[in-house]
């Protein structure tokens, strides 16, 4: 033992120098190791987001799920398909052999539910994801305020504060959730649509043909092409209030006539909480 003792006394210092030589040899490896929130691990999975408003669950799972999966199994590669149905919404996990080209199998997939879409309700949104750790969101942000109100929040969520965290490097996608929107809300009058022969249906179509953006060609004037436009969106509640609605009788109603028109908030069936 005494001269194993020794002999390090006597190479001390080329021990000391190897020891420096290793630490400095670990801190460059380590500044060029790749380091990340979540490891860039892809899964063979691929998950197929449903979106159909508020259908019922069995709706859902009749209408939008069944077909969507019957379509899907005809991808090569799936194995296993795995579906969570809830009111107005759906989530489909497909798995598939370990080494399958996933990007190719994402575009099969979306294929087949393109194949599908005539078969889906309408306004039904579909989105196909590759399953991967940084599918969901890893950072967010609560906005809160004593002072400004929940719509007001979530119009500065939407056009000042997401578009400025967008340009962040590496960020993929911001996605804002809660706060409350404004509509303009028009409340009907059933016995005014009765005595003026109408129903709701025909008010809705009327609106919908009236408050709407298109362009009626291109205009060659002053050396320069100009595009003409049409745009009967109404700027205000007073606006919409005067909105010509075509009757039976032939003379022209305004939609104040038939009834309440207020700005609201649109409901929400979501419910989203922070730090609790």
């Amino acid at each position: 033992m005494t001269g194993l003792f020794d002999a390090v006394h006597a190479q001390r210092r080329a021990i000391a120098l190897l020891l420096v030589s290793l630490i400095a040899v670990s801190i460059v490896a380590l500044r060029g190791m790749p380091a990340s929130i979540l490891p860039e691990v892809t899964f063979p999975r691929v998950k197929v987001v449903v979106d159909s408003g508020e259908l019922p669950s069995e709706v859902m799972l009749h209408d939008v799920t069944r077909p969507l999966e019957e379509s899907i199994r005809r991808v090569p590669g799936i194995v296993e398909i795995r579906s969570v149905t809830s009111r107005g919404s759906a989530e489909i996990n497909l798995d598939s052999r370990w080494g399958t080209d996933l990007n190719l199998t994402v575009q099969q997939v979306q294929a087949q539910i393109e194949a599908t879409r005539t078969r889906l309700p309408p306004s039904t949104t579909v989105d196909v994801r590759l399953m991967n750790p940084t599918l969901f969101p890893v950072l967010g942000f609560s906005l809160t305020s004593d002072r400004v109100s929940l719509a007001q929040l979530r119009d500065f969520a939407d056009m000042v504060l997401r578009p400025e965290l967008s340009r962040l490097p590496g960020v993929a996608e911001v996605v804002v959730q809660g706060g409350r929107r404004l509509e303009a809300r028009v409340t009907l009058d059933p016995i005014a649509l009765e005595s003026r022969g109408l129903d709701a249906a025909a008010v809705v179509d009327a609106v919908r043909k009236g408050t709407t953006l298109q362009s009626v060609g291109l205009l060659e004037a002053n050396g320069q092409l100009y595009l003409g436009l049409v745009d009967g969106r109404p700027r205000d509640l007073q606006s919409l209030d005067s909105l010509m609605i075509p009757s039976p009788s032939g003379t022209p109603l305004m939609l104040g006539q038939l009834g309440k028109i207020s700005l609201e908030e649109a409901p929400e069936f979501t419910r989203y909480r922070a730090n609790s």
